[in-house]
């Protein structure tokens, strides 16, 4: 487990602590595969899906992708049984695409609408995901294992902007000392006021 050079000559909270060794583990290159973060996370396994139902009405042939995409959405709704009770709209969205690719008269065009649909109701998906982070990290966590799954899906989005070292580099003494809510402030900085919303547009 990583622990800074500067970790002696500091207080922290255990729990501040924590969210910077996972963050290290969850973007480092020198983590093993298996403790990094994933390379999809709930919105885009969205953007995946309607993207493939856009190639699927063109060919035929990406059908057959429809379906475990869908797999794998329905497997992450669950990770993300707990976020999603609270916005029962977004979870009802999500269950409209799953019983879309499922059904016998399911067609590419519905199921884009309603992939489209719940991304609209995600909204500005890293803020999401941050204010998330940072709600749990303010409970002092009782929800550790919450806390370090919504850093997961935090990490897979600097990732995919390939901004893992610009983020590491700001997992300083002073950042963690700041507190845990601060700490997820600061290492997320790279992506504040760029927040994405996935779109993708029927040809």
């Amino acid at each position: 487990m990583w622990l800074p050079d500067w970790l002696p000559q500091v207080s922290l909270q255990p729990i501040t602590l924590l969210a910077a060794q996972a963050w290290h583990e969850l973007l480092s290159p020198q983590t093993p595969d298996t403790f990094q973060a994933r390379v999809l996370d709930l919105p885009m396994l969205l953007q995946e899906l309607a993207e493939v139902a856009i190639l699927s009405s063109e060919d035929e042939r990406w059908a057959t992708f429809l379906p475990m995409i869908a797999a794998e959405l329905q497997d992450a709704r669950h990770v993300e049984a707990a976020f999603l009770a609270k916005d029962t709209r977004l979870r009802a969205a999500i269950d409209a695409i799953t019983s879309s690719v499922d059904a016998d008269n399911k067609t590419p065009k519905t199921i884009h609408e309603r992939a489209r649909i719940a991304l609209t109701q995600f909204g500005p998906i890293e803020q999401r995901w941050k204010d998330h982070a940072q709600e749990l990290a303010d409970n002092n966590t009782n929800e550790k294992g919450l806390l370090l799954h919504r850093l997961s899906t935090l990490a897979t989005h600097i990732m995919a902007r390939g901004l893992e070292e610009e983020s590491l580099a700001a997992v300083l003494a002073d950042a963690c000392q700041a507190g845990t809510v601060s700490f997820i402030q600061t290492i997320t900085a790279c992506i504040s006021g760029q927040s994405r919303e996935f779109t993708v547009s029927w040809r």
